[in-house]
């Protein structure tokens, strides 16, 4: 094989490989936003949970 085509075949081979590392800074970001997400989702469902809890007990007493 040339060296033209040998340096060639390594260029390309390092754009990949940093393609990929890219992407994968991508999803790790995307799963970060969406774990802060799902947390923000669990507190006000846990908030709603507590409220109507406190709405039941006060029913009850009634």
């Amino acid at each position: 094989m040339s060296t033209q085509k040998i340096e060639s075949l390594e260029a390309n081979l390092r754009e990949t490989k940093n393609t990929l590392a890219r992407m994968q800074e991508i999803m790790n970001e995307n799963v970060e936003q969406q774990k802060a997400s799902f947390a923000n989702e669990k507190k006000e469902l846990v908030e709603r949970m507590e409220q109507l809890s406190l709405k039941i007990a006060e029913r009850r007493e009634n």
